[in-house]
């Protein structure tokens, strides 16, 4: 019985580090947030992040994979039915496959949602591994698929562009996210997410069509 206890009371702690370093990576940014705040604001002692953890790293790395593993399921389920089908999927289509998991997280869990959000958009500007490996698998079936909605763009161009429309998408959701967590009168996710979507597929169909051009 004590043993279940402890079990208990340390996923417990663990859920509440978590929950505390996430709020601080997105207000505060990854980089400023020290492994001492963490504990501080969490009410724990010195030495609790690295005992449940073993470093501020991996407690990252919890935090990304527990809405990102979720979220990457989502977007490889999406992709894996364009891949499925006989004609290639259209701009809008691929965008939809990335962004739609992006923002029912945000519209299921607004605050912790939003938090997430400002640190995915966090780390893909710094380029941090971490976002890779966590996206890795995604990532190529998205290419497979960009290849087949834009086979008359040269190759590096493409993937260039592609880059560019994906960064746009996630850096607009981190601005979202901190509306979203600040529980702001303007976060609703009906107007300005919708925005985002259509902002990013028209500006990649654009850029596309200029470089078959």
């Amino acid at each position: 019985m004590a043993r279940e206890i402890n079990s208990v009371e340390g996923e417990a702690t663990r859920a509440l580090l978590m929950d505390t370093a996430e709020r601080l990576f997105a207000v505060n940014g990854v980089n400023s947030t020290s492994i001492r705040s963490i504990n501080d604001a969490a009410g724990q002692g010195a030495a609790s992040v690295h005992y449940h953890f073993g470093s501020k790293g991996a407690l990252l790395e919890a935090i990304l994979m527990r809405r990102g593993g979720a979220m990457m399921a989502a977007i490889t389920e999406r992709a894996d039915l364009l891949l499925a089908r006989t004609a290639p999927p259209s701009v809008r289509e691929l965008v939809t496959t990335l962004f739609e998991p992006h923002a029912n997280l945000i519209r299921d869990d607004p605050v912790g949602g939003g938090y997430w959000e400002q640190i995915i958009s966090q780390l893909s500007l710094s380029e941090d591994p971490l976002l890779n490996q966590l996206s890795a698998q995604v990532t190529h079936k998205l290419d497979a698929l960009l290849e087949r909605t834009c086979p008359g763009v040269e190759p590096g161009l493409r993937k260039q562009r592609w880059q560019i429309a994906v960064l746009t998408l996630i850096n607009l959701l981190g601005i979202h996210g901190s509306r979203s967590s600040a529980a702001t009168p303007d976060a609703s996710p009906s107007g300005f997410m919708a925005d985002v979507e259509e902002f990013v597929i028209a500006g990649l169909e654009g850029a596309m069509r200029a470089a078959r051009a």
